[in-house]
């Protein structure tokens, strides 16, 4: 009881995406504090300069008395001297520094410069420190979104070939669907011939494209970069690279002689899966070879039909076949293989038969 009680008071396990968005958040933080320094530095550089360089000073201007009197004393003489004399506020007279040297013109001039450019230096870094804060703040944000999960949305991100343009009343024909299976190249020549009217047009062709890969396929196509995809050879080469096993899938001639006529399918069956994978041998077979071939792989009552027919061409080979196969249904031509395997059943019979009891 005392253990439980002390695991229903333990703390859960941390969370270590909550650790990662906190180190973040924390990095952003430290940026955010060096931006502030250096502005404070630099305003602290702009006050410093004001005062060990002040441009000028303002002196009031003193009344001055006539020659022939101290400076200082009113002048009692003039029309009426019991008039009083309005006081103005003394005037203030800007009274600028000058060196009276060149040198130091021009040492002033190239400080004024120089502190200009260390001023416009500084205001580039300010700006790019808040360039890249705004851009992690926001990606901070869309990471709390969930946004990220999808990556990039824009729409210059979301067209995948955003120069193509669709041909006035264009109407895409109906493109064939590869599902990752069966042989790339093949995909290639289907989809060109559907869109043989615009052969010249790269920028549509790679435009369409994707509309003729489902599921998996279409997932993938979605994730390379299309900005490498500039005309139709890019894209085919990708495309044959990435499916380039399905063309591992090649049969030779040692596979289409090792086959046979199993029990529960037609001859006609037969012929048209022995076909499929002849199709399939590289170097391509002549016409005579699979005739030669396909006959070597029959058994009787095919064989000894058949066997003089190797001048002709394929499609007749079936077509004789299927005839024989109705001849034997039909009882018009003996079924050697039934008849074989009686013999064997009824040979298996007498050994046991004979078989001597100890």
């Amino acid at each position: 009881m005392e253990s439980a009680g002390n695991n229903s008071s333990a703390p859960p396990p941390p969370n270590m995406t909550e650790y990662a968005s906190v180190t973040e958040l924390n990095q952003v933080n430290e940026k955010l504090d060096r931006l502030t320094q250096m502005f404070m530095n630099f305003m602290q550089n702009q006050n410093q300069s004001n005062q060990d360089h002040p441009n000028y000073i303002l002196v009031p201007d003193q009344p001055q008395a006539p020659p022939d009197q101290p400076q200082g004393q009113a002048n009692p003489t003039g029309p009426s001297s019991s008039t009083n004399i309005r006081s103005h506020p003394p005037k203030q007279t800007v009274i600028f520094h000058t060196s009276g040297q060149q040198e130091d013109d021009n040492y002033e001039e190239e400080e004024w410069r120089s502190k200009g450019k260390q001023k416009a230096d500084m205001s580039n870094q300010i700006a790019q420190l808040k360039s890249e804060l705004r851009s992690e703040l926001r990606s901070e944000v869309r990471q709390l979104k969930g946004v990220d999960t999808y990556g990039k949305i824009d729409l210059e991100d979301l067209c995948l070939h955003p120069g193509s343009k669709m041909p006035p009343k264009f109407k895409c024909p109906e493109l064939s669907k590869y599902n990752g299976k069966g042989c790339p190249l093949a995909h290639l020549k289907l989809y060109i011939g559907s869109l043989s009217d615009f052969i010249d047009n790269e920028s549509l062709l790679l435009q369409l494209f994707q509309r003729s890969l489902p599921k998996e396929a279409l997932d993938w196509y979605s994730t390379i970069d299309h900005t490498k995809l500039k005309v139709w050879r890019d894209l085919a080469e990708v495309f044959l690279d990435h499916f380039r096993f399905n063309t591992t899938d090649v049969a030779n001639r040692m596979d289409v002689q090792r086959m046979y006529k199993k029990s529960t399918e037609t001859f006609k069956q037969y012929a048209h899966r022995w076909r499929g994978v002849a199709a399939r041998v590289k170097p391509p077979m002549t016409e005579t070879e699979m005739v030669s071939t396909f006959i070597s792989t029959l058994k009787q009552p095919y064989y000894g039909y058949l066997l003089g027919y190797y001048a002709l061409n394929f499609a007749t080979i079936v077509h004789i076949g299927d005839g024989i196969d109705d001849g034997i249904k039909t009882g018009k031509l003996a079924d050697y293989e039934y008849l074989h395997n009686m013999f064997e059943q009824q040979t298996a019979a007498n050994a046991t038969t004979k078989r001597p009891v100890n």
